[in-house]
């Protein structure tokens, strides 16, 4: 199968001084989420970058929700430890802004995630 990448941001992280950028990739077992936090005034690195590996069996969802204006992809944990690595994840939910120009690998990504959340339940009645 096929490998895909997006980029994100993550938003409203401490009112808007922070900005929260990076790239979600999608991998056989996993999905992995690289970022950085960043000054948004100043636009220093407040950390260096960060990794978050997922496991499908993890996640209850993945929604695309394509805006005029602004698109979004939303993860949903099984449980609020499911994300909790991942700053701006809230109550088990993480919602990553897409920007317009990387809508249709938002939706490539996002489709493959869901596929392998399916087959992760799948393999998981059969055990």
């Amino acid at each position: 199968m096929n490998n895909y990448s997006v980029a994100f941001e993550i938003p409203n992280m401490n009112q808007g001084f922070v900005e929260v950028k990076g790239l979600l990739s999608v991998y056989e077992d996993s999905i992995l989420l690289e970022f950085e936090r960043k000054d948004a005034v100043i636009g220093s690195a407040k950390t260096g970058f960060k990794e978050a590996r997922i496991l499908y069996s993890e996640l209850e969802e993945m929604e695309w929700r394509k805006g005029f204006f602004r698109s979004k992809l939303i993860l949903f944990g099984k449980t609020l430890r499911s994300l909790s690595e991942v700053p701006g994840a809230e109550q088990g939910r993480l919602v990553m802004n897409v920007k317009r120009k990387d809508r249709d690998d938002a939706e490539r990504v996002a489709s493959s995630v869901r596929l392998r959340i399916s087959e992760a339940r799948l393999n998981s009645m059969e055990d």
